[in-house]
């Protein structure tokens, strides 16, 4: 999920359908914001919730020209929201700036 988990609002039910389509040792592969994105974006500390912070916006613009929606990722926020579903096998922050991030998710058994 090169560039898309980070625009869907509601991430999980989508995280669980990959959970569900993968073989038992499959991983999912990601590349997100980053948590320091949203503090290059809008000079403030990542909020837990985005949905209605009066930052979101320039987030938004700022990572992208399009769309109306995006989240931040770090490996806390994604351990948070995806723990039941993957184990985190690496995560790592991938542009000079620190703007991006990457992990690998393990498929867990559940």
């Amino acid at each position: 999920m090169n560039g898309v988990l980070h625009h869907i609002f509601q991430p999980y039910p989508v995280v669980r359908a990959i959970h569900e389509s993968l073989i038992n040792d499959g991983e999912l592969r990601l590349m997100l914001y980053s948590d320091i994105a949203w503090r290059i974006a809008t000079n403030t500390e990542p909020p837990e919730d985005v949905t209605n912070n009066p930052m979101r916006k320039t987030f938004v613009r700022t990572m992208d020209g399009v769309g109306e929606w995006a989240d931040w990722y770090d490996a806390d926020r994604i351990e948070k929201r995806f723990g039941s579903l993957f184990t985190i096998e690496e995560f790592s922050y991938i542009t000079s700036d620190d703007r991006y991030c990457t992990a690998i998710l393990k498929r867990k058994e559940i």
